[in-house]
């Protein structure tokens, strides 16, 4: 309820706008269209791209766009991105200095070439006339929009910045860099790729030979990844994702049938639920109700999935699957009670809203619950434990939270240029300690994912090992976030976006 409230004091709603609705369905023709070419042999061409997909926040209401010109970036914004482009690019400077071992004169001309850089591009975008997008919600030097195509870091790093740096150097340094600049790509893209491959895991449950088939497509027929942020839902409201199908689907990697049913069966997943005020504020506690029964199918569906794929690779006997389908049966009931008691209280805030405006037509999301909820619920993982035993329960789980992890170290190694000694200890800070996202309060994933652990418990473990331009690169990061009201947030053109409670 609290979650609510903020969310209406930042954006108010004069109308539902339904983009998610739109941006589901172009994700699903995504993957129908893959599904196709399998499915009738056809083959795609190499390095095809899926069509972008755009969407609007879920589980929130969105106000109108105003009509307004295009303005100059405001003075506090052009303060705040020259401060990150000082902070991240001096740990690029000391990072350079350790590879390349750079002399004196070196060190003080790499310094005035960074600072004539950042002169350039602040100049270059103070004078920029900013329309007023709606769908380029957070600023060019906000957390991954830094690192976008036109990111404030991309920006000068597309300006000449490596040509620029070589004609310091000599050539033992040059082919240093050279050789540490690769290896730090590879290492940046392992890690992704790993996450990525996890969370494909998690849905299609993929075999040895369909993650050594995809792993072998970089980078001869796809580039080296630069982030983490695919999904088979793209969304690109907060942060630009991208089909995460454009890179499993690829030829020639087959799947099961029982993987192909689950594409298919994720056409019917639905990640928001749409109220709407002149369908009449009565109705919506029916619609509550209905949506309950509609989610006990997603989740039962869901549920078949994990029984057979277990069922498959453990070569359980037909009494462990009847176990496993009351467990998670029962499993089911409980994450769908506690979903409709968390919602119960928002729809009560929304006819409060409807009773102080009356005759006014709006509508409003509620995000619908997870079925990733049903792996995390305890009668569900106590039955799994038993059946696969809890030896080989714990090896999957640790598997995937290394992978999770190790997203995270890539995320702070692009943002702070960490060497790979530190890389390992920080791997090994936060193994078991990342913070839990429950996806009912996430506006957007990674960014919570990073914030809460920039403000986590393990945070001060992490900055003692860090240099001195990567701590003030940490610490301005970590300002990219603020705790209000007991959640985190983050800054937007358009006020607070908040994240997730900071207590789940």
């Amino acid at each position: 309820m609290r979650w609510l409230t903020i969310i209406l004091v930042v954006q108010f709603a004069f109308h539902f706008e339904p983009a998610p609705a739109i941006a589901q369905e172009e994700a699903l023709k995504a993957i129908s269209g893959f599904l196709k070419s399998l499915t009738k042999g056809k083959k795609r061409k190499r390095g095809r791209k899926v069509e972008k997909v755009e969407d609007a926040p879920a589980a929130a209401a969105v106000a109108a766009p105003v009509q307004a010109r295009a303005v100059n970036p405001a003075k506090s914004e052009q303060e705040n991105r020259k401060a990150r482009l000082e902070s991240h690019l001096k740990a690029y400077a000391e990072w350079i200095e350790h590879v390349c071992q750079l002399s004196d004169q070196q060190r003080k001309e790499l310094e005035k070439l960074l600072e004539q850089k950042i002169l350039l591009s602040q100049k270059k975008f103070a004078e920029k006339k900013l329309p007023p997008n709606r769908h380029n919600y957070l600023y060019d030097y906000s957390p991954f929009r830094f690192f976008d195509d036109d990111g404030a870091a991309t920006e000068i790093y597309q300006a000449d910045l490596d040509k620029a740096v070589h004609k310091l150097l000599n050539e033992k340094q040059k082919g240093a860099l050279n050789a540490a600049l690769s290896q730090r790509k590879l290492e940046l893209h392992n890690r992704y790729l790993n996450y990525i491959i996890e969370k494909a895991d998690k849905e299609l449950s993929l075999s040895e030979k369909q993650e050594k088939q995809i792993r072998v497509l970089f980078p001869d027929q796809i580039p080296l990844l630069k982030n983490g942020l695919y999904s088979f839902f793209p969304r690109t409201y907060y942060v630009k994702e991208k089909p995460i199908v454009s890179i499993i689907m690829h030829p020639p990697i087959a799947f099961k049938k029982t993987q192909m049913n689950r594409l298919q069966g994720l056409r019917q997943q639905q990640s928001s639920i749409v109220f709407m005020a002149n369908s009449g504020v009565e109705n919506w506690y029916k619609q509550l109700d209905e949506e309950v029964e509609n989610q006990k199918e997603k989740f039962h569906r869901a549920l078949d999935f994990r029984i057979a794929l277990i069922g498959a690779d453990f070569q359980l006997t037909p009494q462990d699957k009847k176990y496993l389908k009351l467990a998670g049966k029962g499993a089911t009931i409980k994450i769908l009670a506690a979903w409709k008691k968390n919602s119960l209280p928002q729809l009560k805030q929304w006819e409060k809203h409807a009773k102080q405006q009356p005759g006014q037509n709006f509508g409003f999301g509620l995000q619908a619950a997870d079925v990733s909820e049903l792996d995390k619920n305890p009668l569900w993982e106590h039955a799994v434990k038993k059946v696969v035993t809890e030896a080989t329960y714990n090896k999957i789980m640790q598997k995937a939270q290394q992978a999770k992890t190790g997203y995270v170290v890539a995320i702070l190694d692009q943002e702070l240029y960490l060497r790979d000694d530190q890389r390992d200890v920080i791997q090994t800070i936060l193994q078991g300690n990342l913070p839990v996202i429950n996806s009912r309060y996430s506006q957007s994933y990674d960014l919570a994912l990073l914030g809460l652990t920039l403000h986590g418990k393990k945070r001060k473990a992490i900055e003692k090992i860090l240099t001195e331009p990567q701590l003030n690169a940490f610490t301005v990061l970590k300002k990219q976030f603020t705790a209000q009201n007991s959640y985190l947030a983050i800054q937007s053109r358009h006020g607070q976006i908040y994240l997730h409670p900071l207590n789940q």
